[in-house]
């Protein structure tokens, strides 16, 4: 039900009492708690004393809860509950007050429906049945999915409609409701088999929920939820059990669901923004591209047809990640421009008390470091710092989000140190991780990223101090990344190429040609581990270049070089010309032509050398 829409019907005169003495010992108190919130009411309105509305409440409540289920005045104590409580979120805009007016009228209805079917067992008069029926339904309809006792109404309603069949001896009314207590029974099953975390069997749910689309006409909005529900349970259900035939089906089904726009159809987004997640799911498993180009157009659509509403801002997150996660596959700066820029402009309009606030900061404060690392601009660097501290201020400790903030403040702090050499931004880099490593329970699936993180960072601090202890632990960090990932980790290639780096650190230390070969041999396991079309790809090529030319240093093997060369090659081929780092590779490249040159007497590789560190100068 639409709260904006609810509204009790008008509030009745209080009833009178009979002579019967038990009536003014078990009614009387009711009735005078009634009248006095009835007048505090009136009084309300007189005087313009809102405070009062709260003590009209909590007569009327009291009313309702000394009354008897079988006293015939109880619905009309909670409609005059419902509309006191509506009064209440008309002159203050209190939502709970809402939400209390809407439950205390479904119960008032529920009473209805119930002492209509009382008489109707004792007259047999049809009817009071068909009147039962009617208020029933009612309460459905107005029922939010959401709501606890949505299950309860929706079984009255079929026990009802049971029994005005078997009165009537017709199924036509049998068959009206069929399709929601179906699609209810499927929902409960589908919570269940969400609760269990998949270890249920889903498969009565799914066989419910797709009987329940059966039962109602095609290009219909009650089709359309129906077919949204269903899509709904069998993306849990891929969730689960990774069965692809699951996503498949289910974004066929909400391409069905999403296809037509209804009047008064207030959960479209809802079915857009389901179909969206569907697809992204099966981008994830597959790295199927136009899974994702589908993914953000449907974003782009639901926040165009959002409004106003206060769904905004968390549309305009999705619509950002999936932009995001695009540009990481393609490179494609405009990409990462849209994204900034639908971030900038709803976190603007956004109200200070948004829920989103905090992962609105977060995500526009990684999209600011990630043009940064494009363009090397000190101002992109500063907003994400800016960004990633108000993302862990607006963000409660509580929140499962806030340790991921944290490391995203503390990477911010290491880049900027990478870049300024400023020992105050690496010394705060290491306390905020430590603080995340150390609140984050050892089973946590986030931890593995954060004992990445805080190795790399204490390996700089190292290559700056040359502190023993800090080179230890940096190894210690990433043997531990590395040791608890498993082999299809999304992120292992980072965690098998921060303890190559740190085991370098501890061959240029200690020369032992065996952390120098253990550091390759992990730099191939990474290449292997990195898709070719993701930004990481063309440093995993320089630095295994890099690593075989020092091997060529201490072995003076010419086939440690020719890696070197073939790697380095390939590095500079896959890197654009916008790429902050090509002239370094350039250089690489000339440089190890250079050496083997000397090695061989070749014209060739001095000449081949000579074109690459012109081609360095030129891009600088």
């Amino acid at each position: 039900m639409n709260g904006t829409s609810f509204k009790p019907t008008e509030a009745g005169a209080s009833p009178e009492l009979d002579d019967n003495p038990n009536d003014h010992q078990e009614i009387g108190l009711a009735m005078y708690m009634n009248s006095l919130a009835l007048e505090l009411r009136d009084y309300c309105y007189d005087t313009g004393e809102e405070q009062i509305l709260d003590e009209a409440i909590e007569m009327a409540e009291k009313a309702t809860l000394v009354t008897s289920t079988t006293d015939p005045n109880l619905p009309a104590y909670y409609n005059n509950l419902a509309l006191i409580l509506w009064d209440k979120h008309v002159h203050t805009w209190c939502s709970e007050a809402l939400g209390q007016a809407i439950d205390t009228r479904l119960r008032y209805m529920d009473n209805l429906a119930y002492m209509l079917y009382d008489q109707f067992e004792t007259s047999n008069d049809q009817g009071n049945l068909e009147e039962s029926v009617k208020v029933q339904q009612e309460i459905v309809q107005d029922c939010p999915e959401s709501h606890s006792y949505r299950p309860e109404y929706v079984d009255h309603l079929g026990r009802l409609l049971t029994d005005l069949a078997s009165f009537t001896k017709s199924v036509y009314e049998l068959e009206k409701g069929i399709d929601q207590c179906l699609s209810t029974l499927a929902e409960m099953l589908q919570e269940q088999y969400g609760l269990h975390a998949g270890r249920s069997d889903p498969t009565e749910a799914v066989q419910l929920a797709r009987e329940a689309v059966d039962t109602v006409p095609e290009d219909t909005l009650e089709r359309a939820t129906y077919l949204h529900k269903l899509g709904h349970l069998l993306a849990d259900k891929f969730h689960f059990g990774k069965d692809r035939s699951d996503i498949d089906e289910a974004i066929r089904v909400l391409r069905v669901a999403t296809k037509e726009y209804y009047e008064d159809d207030a959960s479209w987004i809802s079915r857009s923004i389901d179909l969206g997640h569907a697809l992204e799911a099966r981008f994830a498993a597959t790295g199927s591209l136009s899974d994702l180009d589908e993914a953000i157009e449907i974003a782009r659509r639901a926040l165009e047809a959002s409004g106003d509403s206060d769904r905004r801002l968390s549309l305009a997150l999705r619509l950002s990640s999936r932009l995001k996660e695009r540009y990481i596959r393609s490179r494609l700066s405009s990409d990462l421009e849209e994204a900034i820029q639908v971030l900038n402009s709803n976190l603007e309009a956004a109200p200070e008390d948004d829920p989103n606030r905090g992962h609105a900061f977060h995500i526009l404060g990684n999209a600011m470091g990630d043009r940064f690392s494009i363009s090397g601009s000190m101002y992109d660097l500063d907003e994400a710092i800016k960004l990633a501290q108000k993302a862990v201020e607006a963000t409660p400790t509580t929140d499962v989000e806030w340790l991921n903030f944290l490391q995203s403040l503390a990477a911010c702090f290491a880049d900027r140190y990478n870049r300024t050499g400023a020992m105050a931004d690496l010394d705060e880099a290491i306390r905020i991780m430590e603080r995340a490593v150390t609140e984050t329970p050892e089973t946590h699936l986030t931890r593995l990223g954060f004992v990445y993180n805080l190795g790399g960072i204490y390996r700089n601090r190292y290559t700056r101090l040359g502190k023993a202890s800090d080179l230890a632990r940096a190894v210690d960090l990433a043997q531990e990344a590395v040791d608890k990932c498993n082999l299809g980790n999304a992120s292992r290639h980072l965690y098998l190429s921060c303890l190559a780096n740190c085991l370098k650190a501890r061959y240029d230390r200690d020369r032992s040609i065996s952390d120098l070969e253990a550091a390759i041999k992990l730099e191939y396991e990474a290449l292997e581990a990195t898709p070719e079309n993701q930004v990481d790809f063309p440093g995993r090529l320089h630095q295994l270049g890099t690593s075989l030319s020092r091997k060529y240093t201490h072995t003076k093997d010419i086939a440690d070089l020719n890696e070197a060369i073939g790697f380095s090659k390939r590095a500079v081929n896959t890197e654009d010309g916008t790429d902050r780092h090509r002239a370094e590779s350039l250089h690489n490249v000339g440089y190890y032509l250079e050496k083997r040159a000397y090695f061989t007497d070749s014209q060739e590789d001095q000449l081949e050398a000579i074109g690459f560190y012109r081609e360095a100068i030129l891009q600088t």
